[in-house]
């Protein structure tokens, strides 16, 4: 029941080292030696340790001769690692070649999947294949690894941690759950809670020393973050006070959510749980002549017992709204009685203060007696427990004695006493038949919990240390969770944890009375605990269990499967690596994960290793290959990479952007502005380049489109007309021309290259449709006549090309859905109301079919849309004060870029199904005047370029991203700096092997 602990001179666990890559559970693991921290690897047949050379890595040594492949490694106690190869588990001293081993050959039946070792304690989890868990502890004296315990798991664990504070272990697999065990007395892992399902959870850390974040990730590629839910009582309902004139017994029955009191008023009622409530069900005026001394109830079959100080048993059946008196015995003992109903028998067990125990059967309506042991106590018996599966009686007495006994074939059997179980009144019992823990309390200020075994022997497993100030009355006990909450004369309820051999006070959240409490009683498979006390009323609380509790947070991390995951809770890092073989930094906050740096083709093969020490911000990571790449995660402030001052003079009214997706090196950008002119730029490198520039294209510009594709441009403006051209080889051509496409201004545009489709709006308040052909535009559709009510005050368009559907948002605050029918422009769609005032941006993602709009008004919105109507996903109330500009959106990678008028851009995290959106970084007064437009492009990876540009005429590059990943080396194979690569067919390593594994067959035990 104890755990050997070996704690190195510096505890891993101070603040001062944070050592994350300790938590791992991959191909790589860190030590937490303050005076010479190792990277081990595991990989091929071997494990390979390295040392720290300033900010790369230097293999040092090699552990060879394995007959199966490394697959985990992890941290053990002093100086050791732990090494799981194929169904084996293997605890060694790489740092003195010539320390003995530990094998554990055949561990689990198949190959092992998982490994997590809480290194201070030496405490082991291991999960396989055969689908089971099983717990260790390294005995470094006795040199074996000792079998705790182990369970059997639905579907295989691919990710394991425990928290030796709490005793918890955590575990998630392809069973897309993550399920919470508590390590009872180190002997058993006993189910606590299931979360709700998600996809398959690959990898698990959480740190309740900080903020008690979980984070896990995936098969779905994701970074999720959860909250544990610690254990609390939380207050239900409560009844008026003076329900009785001091309420001194209640029982629960969780299942039909009843609940029976009995009070000095002699009076029985029975309450019904309500959602906000509790409702008087029945009730039964002077039941008894003197103080009703106990209760039990089945709500199943309306059955009621009471028992009085005078040795009167009586029996009542709910009916209605009354209890009615079923039978009666007197003199059933002397003085006060405790009893227990067993509701599948018919029996019910008493006890007296005449210390014997009798059992009654219902005959009818009628209790008969069926068996008594007499004088088995020598004072007046308390309390009285009965387990049905195994016939066990306990019973507790006035002096102090705890006694077992047998109920078989209808006869008594004795079993087992202890005088002296406290030293005088034992006031309350508590019984637990899974675990066959009894928890007891006594006049002597003392909490005890007993083992019984099968004989009905009693056995001392565990106390408290010191006296209580209080005496208890009333005790319950859930043994999942090793929680005893004790209530009694001037104390509210009170929480201990039953842990190993003591029992010592425990913090709960819960919501308690300062007055006595007499009674309670607990429901564990509901929770439901009720209570009374001295000033008459009745309370009852859930008693809620560890539990997993989602978060907002989640952001897509990986193209396949998120493989390794490394977490530092106090600098709100996490990094992820993953199958398409990049490695991703990411800020965590309660409300938000988004990425901070990334690399570019870092492990081609993929990244199968990953560790992060968050003291130097050095990220270590492996691919299939073995080879260890390093590097440094740097946050910087948000400054623009490049300007280009005098892109234009005056206003820009549009940017375009094109990013590297058309397999480019560069960014291509297209600007116009107030002074008619039309540019296109190149951003690489960190600079703009200038390649075409149309100086007078006409009147101003209001609307721009461009494809990268074809190069071609279409644009629009003051002088109501429509021109395209093409950038081509460093110039821009015009192809075509509308001339007086509209009266008045061109307020709209938008462009779908593969079907040559332009759409316009205008103040004519005309939607107009036109096909781009070679060297003309030609117009295809229209509203018709001055055009229809809804066409006017258009602001934006987009297209949908699966639809055939053309979206637009006006300055009546409305979103519509138009269908080009001949050569007519039809409203198929309208959602009123959509801002409260003006439309101004609007965007459309083929990839989710979400609409996002920008309104006047300062709000942010998506809408799903079907085809025939806008429904609302979410909303950002006041994103920018004065009013939204211009969004950019990239839906796949879960970012949006927005700018306002009050002359800010933020950035923003998007979940994957939009339910949410948080602000994550923003940039204010980046413009004189304020912006005018924004855009977020890629560049070969998730992180991107942020391009804005403003009213004066300014346009400037800005990093998506708040850091980088600086890459400093591969960890090298000796003096010559040559790389070292673990698998063979690669690069051989230099430092060569220093000792073989010793693999001697021995037996488990050994």
């Amino acid at each position: 029941r104890h755990v050997q602990v070996a704690v190195p001179a510096t505890d891993p666990r101070s603040p001062a080292i944070e050592w994350v890559g300790r938590l791992g559970m991959a191909r790589l693991c860190l030590t937490t030696s303050p005076d010479d921290p190792a990277v081990f690897s595991a990989f091929g047949r071997a494990v390979h340790r390295f040392r720290r050379a300033g900010d790369s890595l230097q293999h040092t040594g090699t552990l060879g001769g394995f007959v199966e492949e490394c697959r985990l490694v992890a941290e053990g106690p002093v100086d050791t690692v732990v090494i799981a190869t194929g169904k084996s588990l293997h605890i060694t001293n790489l740092m003195n070649p010539n320390s003995p081993s530990i094998h554990a050959h055949n561990a689990h039946e198949s190959v092992i999947t998982t490994l997590f070792c809480d290194a201070p304690s030496g405490l082991v989890f291991s999960s396989g294949k055969d689908q089971r868990i099983h717990a260790w502890r390294i005995d470094l004296d006795e040199q074996r690894l000792k079998p705790l315990a182990s369970i059997e798991t639905e579907g295989w664990t691919l990710a394991l941690h425990f928290d030796l504070e709490s005793n918890l272990l955590l575990t998630g697999g392809l069973d897309s759950r993550i399920r919470i065990w508590r390590f009872v007395n180190y002997t058993k892992l006993v189910p606590i809670s299931t979360s709700q399902e998600t996809h398959g959870v690959l990898t698990l850390h959480y740190r309740p020393e900080f903020d008690g974040a979980l984070l896990s990730s995936g098969q779905d590629g994701a970074i999720k973050v959860w909250q544990l839910l610690p254990s609390r009582l939380t207050q239900k309902v409560v009844t008026e006070p003076e329900a009785h004139s001091g309420c001194r017994v209640a029982k629960v029955d969780g299942i039909t959510k009843m609940v029976v009191t009995a009070g000095e008023d002699l009076s029985i009622k029975l309450w019904r749980i309500m959602p906000s409530s509790l409702a008087l069900v029945a009730s039964a005026e002077d039941t008894h002549t003197d103080s009703i001394s106990d209760l039990c109830v089945d709500g199943k079959s309306g059955i009621v017992v009471s028992s009085c100080r005078d040795g009167t048993i009586v029996t009542w059946q709910i009916a209605g709204d009354t209890l009615v008196r079923l039978a009666e015995v007197s003199n059933a003992h002397v003085g006060a009685i405790a009893l227990h109903y067993e509701a599948a028998t018919r029996t019910l067990f008493s006890g007296g203060g005449d210390g014997h125990i009798k059992a009654w059967k219902f005959t009818g309506s009628d209790l008969v007696c069926s068996g008594t042991l007499e004088a088995c106590h020598p004072a007046g018996i308390l309390s009285l427990k009965f387990d049905a599966a195994t016939g066990l009686i306990l019973t507790g007495d006035s002096g102090g004695m705890l006694c077992t006994s047998f109920w078989v074939d209808g006869a008594f059997k004795t079993g087992s006493k202890v005088k002296n179980a406290h030293r005088t009144r034992l006031y309350a019992m508590q019984y637990d038949a899974p675990s066959r823990i009894a928890v007891t309390a006594g006049a002597d200020n003392k909490l005890f919990a007993w083992r019984i075994d099968p004989t009905g022997r009693l056995t001392m497993e565990a106390g408290t240390l010191e006296k209580l100030s209080k005496v208890v009355l009333a005790i319950e006990y859930h043994a999942s969770m090793g929680i005893i909450l004790t209530a009694g004369m001037g104390e509210p309820v009170k929480a201990w944890r039953l842990e190993a051999d003591v029992i010592t006070a425990l913090e709960m959240n819960a919501d308690l009375p300062n007055s006595s409490m007499l009674a309670l009683d607990l429901h564990v498979p509901t929770g439901t605990l009720a209570g009374a006390g001295v000033t008459g009323e009745l309370r009852v609380w859930t008693l809620e269990v560890n539990s997993v509790c989602p978060k907002p947070p989640t952001a897509v991390c990986h193209v396949g499967w998120t493989r390794c995951l490394q977490y530092d809770a106090p600098g709100s890092v996490a990094v992820t690596a993953g199958d398409d073989g990049e490695v991703r930094a990411w800020s965590v906050t309660p409300s938000q994960v988004m990425l901070t740096a990334e690399t570019k083709e870092a492990h081609p093969d993929g990244a199968r290793g990953l560790l992060y020490e968050a003291r130097s911000k050095m990220v270590f990571s492996a691919g299939d290959d073995g080879a260890i790449k390093c590097w440094k995660l740097v946050t910087k402030p948000r400054e623009p990479l490049a300007t280009v001052a005098d892109a234009h003079r005056g206003t820009i009214f549009s940017l375009q952007a094109a990013d590297v997706s058309m397999g480019r090196e560069h960014v291509t950008l297209l600007s116009a502005g107030m002074d008619g002119g039309l540019c296109a730029w190149s951003f690489k490198d960190g600079e703009f380049t200038k390649l075409a520039e149309l100086e007078d294209s006409g009147e101003p510009m209001l609307a721009v489109q461009f494809d990268i594709g074809t190069g071609n441009i279409v644009g629009a403006g003051l002088d109501g007309s429509i021109r395209a051209w093409k950038l081509q080889r460093g110039t821009m051509r015009r192809i075509a021309v509308a001339e007086a496409a509209h009266e008045g201004w061109v307020r709209a545009l938008c462009s779908h290259a593969s079907s040559k489709l332009v759409v316009s709006s205008g103040d004519d308040g005309l939607l107009r449709t036109w096909k781009l052909e070679k060297d003309a535009l030609k117009p295809m559709a229209s509203t018709g006549g001055n055009g229809s009510a809804e066409s006017h005050g258009i602001q934006a368009l987009t297209y949908v090309a699966a639809k055939s559907l053309i979206l637009s948002s006006s300055s009546d605050g409305a979103l519509r859905a138009w269908r080009v029918e001949g050569e007519a422009v039809v409203c198929v769609a309208v959602r009123m109301g959509a801002h409260t005032s003006g439309v101004s941006v609007l965007e459309y993602s083929a990839e989710k079919a979400f609409v996002l709009t920008g309104g006047s008004d300062g709000d942010v919105k998506v809408w799903s849309f079907a085809g025939d109507s806008f429904d609302e996903v979410l909303e950002v109330p006041g994103a920018h004060a004065g009013g939204v500009v211009s969004v950019s959106w990239d839906v796949s990678k879960g970012m949006l870029v927005t700018a306002g008028a009050d002359g800010f851009y933020r950035i923003w995290d998007v979940g994957s199904e939009c339910r949410w959106l948080h602000a994550v970084g923003e940039v204010g007064s980046l413009h004189k005047g304020g912006p005018t437009a924004v855009r977020l492009t890629a560049n070969a990876g998730v992180s991107g370029y942020i391009f804005t540009a403003g009213k004066d005429g300014v346009i400037q590059a800005w990093p998506s991203l708040q850091g980088e990943l600086q890459y400093l080396g591969v960890a090298t194979g000796g003096s010559g700096g040559k790389a070292f690569a673990a698998m063979p067919g690669t690069e051989s390593a230099a430092g060569g092997y220093y000792r073989q594994a010793d693999l001697t067959p021995c037996s488990m035990e050994q």
